[in-house]
């Protein structure tokens, strides 16, 4: 959550009052923490980075009271491109980049500060702290174009905020800025520069020139947003163009020239879902009249048509969260309102008891608990990179992983296949703690087979201190076999990329696989940043219990 203030006058002007605060805050999933006479202090969420800006947000207040409808496509770019940024080369550090000029621009009264913090917001949030992107404003009155963007590491101009000129490394050292933000760009040989035809005029993502300075008088400005990917530079360039739009200024396009290609930057395209009435009755469990749907997507901004047995929901340029018809529903529930949707009675009842796996799992956490171990308790969802990559696996089967359908960050993107790779992240956040650490989970792992679900149980632990070898976590595996009371198994050697060749066993029971441990490999400590030796094991429960 990011907490923004908006002074209430500055509200008032847009059209909502106090009284409107009190009803729509928490329709839309916010949370109002403070209201006074002067302003409000509101919490919003990650997925609506377009209300960190107080025009985005009075634009959704509006909207969801019913004071606006929204026009037929009404976001859209009707001036030619009017300056040219050629990219030469590849920056190692937001390779992309997308430019706009906007042109009689009011700055004045609250407008620039409110403008600056929502940028500040943006970039703190969606940007991950600039690493994933960032953003300029400029004068446009004291630039001369064309610009061009491109890597150095030689350079020379005054930061924002100061009176003299300074080299770019000296930037970095020395600026508020570039202590801030100088890890983003630490270790790189050449760093990402913006420049017109008069010098620099950004080190980005640290700070612009003084030069180009923006005040309240300012009437044209340029922005540039710079990003990892052209996806989500392309985005956020929408979406503060339609702030300026609702400001009531004139953008202009750029021609932003690639090696291979150019782009006109903005382009204000609104994307098309189509959604079933029926998809969003049986998803939210009520009946919906035939133009209701039209009526509730407007409430949230959407432009909607009825096509045949399908509404055309027409997605807005600065809705950065919609990707599916599940976001669409979601928002139809947001205006329908949850205190709206009446309680559905339980048609039957059963008798529940405790399930034996369950029970099992609860017997083996007391042993764990008993040697040493302390428990973890991680998610099911994962990544590649630390389910596969990290442990130094070949991904499997693309058909056997189950992923997060339309994932919207990525750090969740699929159902974990194995436990181990999450407890060795939990001992790379632990490494501040004293020696020796000691973890155990017992939890579910997933996969498929055909369109077959297969949910396992398994019991993961690891061992990490200077002494951790082969005899600890194998008598750690005899111990509880032998709490198993199984006696019929053996042991073999066993060849897994993340333990050490010589150094790691399989146990076998009834001729069939049913868990592995060993030393970790120290290229798989290196990729979790771990000093120490550590040992783990890896079980699963089921064919003990079986």
């Amino acid at each position: 959550m990011a907490t923004v203030n908006f002074e209430l006058k500055d509200l008032a002007k847009l059209g909502v009052s106090k009284e409107d605060l009190l009803y729509v805050v928490d329709r839309l999933g916010m949370s109002l923490e403070d209201l006074n006479e002067k302003e409000a202090q509101i919490d919003i969420t990650p997925n609506r980075p377009d209300m960190l800006d107080i025009i985005g947000f009075a634009r959704a207040t509006k909207f969801l009271m019913g004071k606006n409808v929204p026009k037929e496509k009404y976001y859209s770019i009707q001036n030619k491109p009017i300056l040219t940024v050629e990219v030469v080369g590849r920056t190692a550090v937001q390779p992309y980049i997308y430019v706009a000029v906007i042109k009689n621009v009011n700055l004045a009264g609250n407008n620039l500060k409110n403008l600056i913090n929502f940028t500040e917001k943006f970039c703190d949030t969606y940007g991950r702290k600039r690493k994933k992107l960032s953003m300029g404003l400029y004068n446009f009155d004291a630039i001369s174009g064309p610009l061009t963007y491109y890597a150095s590491k030689e350079g020379t101009f005054i930061p924002l905020g100061s009176n003299k000129k300074s080299t770019l490394d000296e930037i970095l050292k020395e600026h508020d800025k570039g202590k801030e933000y100088s890890h983003i760009l630490d270790k790189r040989k050449n760093y990402p520069v913006l420049k017109d035809s008069k010098g620099i005029l950004a080190l980005i993502p640290i700070v612009n020139s003084e030069n180009t300075k923006v005040t309240a008088s300012t009437k044209n400005l340029l922005i540039d947003i710079t990003g990892n990917t052209e996806h989500i530079t392309e985005s956020a360039m929408n979406m503060f163009a339609c702030t300026f739009i609702d400001m009531g200024a004139e953008v202009y396009p750029c021609e932003v020239v690639y090696k291979n290609k150019k782009v006109a930057t903005p382009q204000l395209e609104y994307r098309t879902i189509k959604l079933k009435k029926s998809k969003a009755e049986n998803t939210l469990g009520f009946w919906l009249e035939d133009n209701k749907v039209i009526n509730l997507v407007n409430k949230l901004g959407y432009v909607a048509a009825k096509y045949g047995v399908h509404t055309n929901v027409y997605i807005p340029p600065y809705r950065l969260d919609v990707m599916n018809w599940q976001d669409v529903i979601e928002d139809i529930a947001i205006a329908y309102g949850y205190d709206n949707i009446a309680p559905m009675p339980i048609l039957g009842s059963s008798i529940g008891k405790a399930d034996r796996l369950k029970e099992y799992s609860n017997r083996v956490c007391a042993l764990m608990l008993g040697m040493g171990f302390n428990e973890a308790m991680n998610f099911y969802l994962t990544n590649e990179n630390l389910n596969f990559n990290k442990f130094e696996l070949k991904r499997p089967d693309e058909k056997s992983i189950i992923r997060v359908a339309y994932a919207k960050t990525e750090s969740i993107t699929m159902l974990r296949t194995h436990i181990l790779p999450e407890l060795m992240e939990n001992l790379s956040n632990s490494v501040h703690e004293k020696m020796p650490q000691k973890l155990f989970e017992t939890g579910n792992i997933f996969s498929l087979k055909g369109s077959q679900v297969i949910e396992l149980t398994n019991l993961a632990m690891v061992s990490e201190h200077a002494k951790a070898n082969f005899s600890e976590i194998k008598s750690a595996a005899v111990e509880f076999l032998k709490f198993a009371g199984e006696k019929d198994y053996s042991l073999r050697e066993f060849e897994h990329p993340a333990f050490i060749q010589g150094r790691a066993a399989e146990i076998i029971l009834k001729k069939e696989h049913i868990g592995y441990f060993g030393e970790i490999n120290p290229k798989v400590l290196n990729n979790f940043k771990l000093e120490e030796p550590v040992v783990a094991l890896e079980i699963n429960l089921d064919k003990l219990l079986h």
